[in-house]
């Protein structure tokens, strides 16, 4: 192994410990290098009530992380010369799904807008709340655009876009604008979002636990979905949130496992790997001789995603993003909502990147630093 044993023993004692002292039910962590998972660690339970375990294929909530898989869709289509980037997005939407800045309604809004959080669109967190509902939303995709997004719909509210155009605004974090890109995306591709996420990036990456609604999932896989609480030091006990699902799911509802993201994230190592022209210690580990671990992005597409200067990256955060890190060579993304909190770093520089995945509120800050830790020892030792 790269990362000696003792030290893995140590960073697994760590987890663990942190876990009790941040009252999260369950951790499930891992660190990448190159294509290989050079650590995975886990500790407590999925569910209190049932005492089920956590495993590396335990599928926990990853909240907002579902973005950077939305964003890689649309750059799929693109690849494929179906979707503009840059084209007004109206082109593409049916009738009835008009959609347009209010305050400037002849600038044409883009997918490039919405995925650099530029849109115009400056609703805020508190429409996940107003939307939620126990077990999967009964709103279809369609349905929400039209009665939120579109002038003149029910829900629409001229106070959620900013007065300055799109592409000129300010970067605004907005779950409306990615459900906006999973429906443009399951428009310009001919079928329902969560089938040509499935068919064009999970089974390719070989996601295999990779579903968007509790619904899919196969009813022998149910226990091990971790669910969702939030501990009350008052009481000193926690509170189920339970499973939940809101209407805006491209931009928040995937369900994932600690392998499904370390698949995830050797997609985007690949491409580092490939421009950084090295390659480290065991770089097709995860890909089969036959090459059944397929790539999804093109290298110009992984360059929009991720560019080197670490601004204007799409659905990841880099230095110019709300939840960024203004230091240090990283794209990250984490989910934050009822009873979650997640994270995965890509390290460009290096190759390599970390996952945390939790299923209550705490703090993950201190695991997060140990595995950064953790990460540096196993470049270390992989090109020593």
């Amino acid at each position: 192994d790269s990362i000696m044993e003792g030290s893995e023993s140590s960073l697994l004692e760590f987890i663990a410990s942190e876990r009790i002292r941040q009252h999260f039910p369950g951790v499930a962590a891992a660190i990448v290098v190159g294509q290989e998972l050079t650590f995975e660690g886990v500790a407590g339970e999925l569910d209190i009530a049932s005492q089920v375990p956590v495993s590396t294929d335990s599928r926990f909530s990853v909240a907002s992380i579902s973005k950077v898989v939305t964003a890689m869709a649309a750059l799929v289509l693109n690849q494929e010369g179906k979707l503009d980037l840059d084209a007004d997005i109206n082109q593409y939407l049916p009738h009835g799904c008009h959609v347009v800045n209010p305050h400037a309604p002849n600038v044409p809004l883009t997918a490039l807008h919405l995925m650099r959080h530029r849109s115009s669109l400056v609703d805020g967190e508190e429409n996940l709340h107003r939307w939620q509902v126990k077990g999967d939303s009964p709103v279809m995709l369609e349905q929400q655009v039209q009665r939120h997004l579109s002038l003149g719909g029910e829900c629409f509210d001229a106070k959620e876009w900013s007065t300055s155009a799109p592409g000129e605004a300010d970067y605004h974090y907005s779950n409306a604008g990615f459900t906006l890109l999973g429906f443009l995306v399951q428009v310009v591709a001919g079928e329902p979002f969560d089938q040509f996420t499935r068919r064009r990036i999970f089974e390719p990456l070989q996601m295999d636990a990779a579903t968007w609604h509790m619904g899919a999932v196969p009813e022998a896989a149910k226990h091990h979905v971790a669910n969702t609480y939030r501990y009350d030091p008052a009481t000193r006990s926690f509170t189920e949130y339970g499973y939940y699902g809101v209407p805006e799911w491209p931009a928040c509802q995937l369900r994932l496992s600690l392998k499904d993201l370390y698949r995830l994230l050797c997609e985007f190592t690949y491409h580092s790997a490939n421009l950084n022209q090295h390659r480290t210690s065991g770089m097709n580990s995860c890909m089969s001789s036959d090459m059944s671990l397929q790539r999804v992005l093109s290298n110009k597409s992984y360059q929009l995603m991720c560019p080197d200067t670490f601004q204007d990256g799409l659905a990841w955060w880099g230095t110019d993003a709300w939840y960024g890190y203004k230091e240090g060579d990283v794209w990250l993304h984490g989910g934050f909502m009822d009873g979650v909190r997640t994270q995965i770093n890509f390290y460009p520089k290096l190759n390599a990147g970390l996952i945390i995945l939790c299923n209550a509120e705490g703090d993950y800050k201190q695991i997060e630093h140990r595995l950064e830790a953790g990460n540096a020892e196993n470049v270390l030792s992989m090109i020593s």
